[in-house]
């Protein structure tokens, strides 16, 4: 796993030093395992427990985002349920790596501008600025983030006030609160490498940018298991392969893996076309606002050509949760029969989660369960 890179970043931000992994990722998130080694030592424990707080928060901000998408407690419960049944999501929160801070993130940004759209204030303009600062200086997913700002213009169409002029005063104001954002975003994102400016210089702030975006977008080192098509196979396939850490004896093996739950994740596909049909029908906004987030954080990675891991995927969870919460929670109001196929539902996924539990906490298991597991995680059975 990719704690191989942060951990020793995380202790080199701390000595003071070059952080080896800075042309790669800004430094939020490592600071944030660093804190956690200051406070609780440089051990397991400590380079993990920001991932198992913000996996924890995770579950409250998306809590948070569906409660004010729809207005119901039930609702936004089970969205939240939904997600604690991730196998994905609960793997990450255990591991010292970028993803789950850039998926709290990134779930604070959609909360703020979704509360914009609603309420285009000037409060909700520095929240959503402070929040997409935060998300960019973990992790460059922010740019993905930045293709639903379009979606603020709805208000302004919706009550014949989308003329771009600056007469218009709510479209100056509208202008402003963009500026704001930006300025903000940025600030933030500047501040995030404050400590490593101050030690090396000014200069070299251009040069790591510039580095980092060579990296994301024109030169990616390609393994020999590099798929540009292996994003197609995501929502089919939840995994992405086995990797050891320790073989056992007589038949036995310990190992995490990189699968998810596939009661959740084989939603993906039918939930982004029914979004769009309901929202359509329904003119149902908030609908729209889930579909377009489905189609913004996995769309990108079919159309780059670079590495892919099925991790990325991490960020898409709850919204996926959400949206699948928004037509459980429809199903359980239309009497008994609705109640009891949610339920079903809902157990059954447990049931699976419970299934992929040994292979995400490195529990020891056999051959021959991988093998009775195969037809959901199929990719695993070609690691071992």
């Amino acid at each position: 796993m990719d704690e191989q890179y942060y951990v020793p970043a995380a202790r080199a931000i701390l000595a003071g030093e070059k952080d080896p992994n800075l042309e790669h990722h800004p430094p939020l998130a490592k600071e944030i395992i660093g804190m956690g080694i200051k406070v609780l030592g440089d051990n397991p424990l400590g380079w993990r427990m920001p991932s198992v707080i913000f996996g924890c928060l995770g579950l409250l901000l998306t809590y948070w985002l569906a409660l004010l998408l729809f207005k119901k407690h039930l609702l936004a419960l089970l969205s939240a349920v939904i997600l604690s049944f991730s196998s994905l999501w609960l793997l990450m929160s255990r591991l010292a790596m970028l993803d789950i801070f850039a998926a709290d993130f990134l779930l604070l940004t959609l909360i703020f501008l979704y509360a914009y759209w609603r309420a285009p204030s000037r409060k909700n303009a520095i929240f959503l600025g402070l929040s997409l600062g935060l998300l960019l200086s973990s992790k460059w997913i922010a740019i993905l983030a930045i293709f639903l700002f379009p979606f603020l213009l709805i208000p302004f169409s919706k009550q014949k006030m989308f003329a771009f002029k600056l007469k218009n005063p709510l479209f100056k104001k509208f202008l402003l609160d963009l500026i704001l954002i930006l300025v903000l975003t940025l600030g933030i994102y500047a501040a995030s490498y404050l400590p490593y400016l101050i030690k090396f210089g000014p200069l070299t702030f251009p040069q790591i940018q510039f580095h980092i975006l060579t990296r994301h977008l024109i030169f990616i080192k390609k393994d020999a298991t590099y798929s540009p098509f292996a994003p197609f196979a995501w929502p089919f396939i939840p995994a992405s392969g086995l990797s050891f850490v320790n073989l056992k004896t007589e038949g036995l093996l310990s190992a995490l893996s990189m699968i998810e739950n596939p009661l959740l994740l084989w939603t993906f596909l039918p939930l982004l076309v029914l979004s769009f049909i309901k929202a359509l029908q329904r003119k149902n906004l908030e609908l729209l606002f889930l579909g377009l987030c489905l189609v913004v954080l996995y769309v990108p990675w079919l159309i780059l050509d670079r590495p892919k891991y099925f991790f990325y995927m991490l960020p898409l969870i709850p919204v996926l949760s959400i949206g699948l919460a928004f037509f459980l929670e429809r199903l359980w109001q239309k009497g008994k029969q609705g109640k009891i196929l949610v339920s079903g539902y809902l157990i059954a996924l447990a049931i699976f989660f419970l299934l992929a539990y040994p292979l995400i906490a490195a529990l020891p298991v056999s051959y021959s369960y991988l093998y009775k597991v195969f037809f959901f995680w199929p990719w695993l059975i070609g690691k071992i």
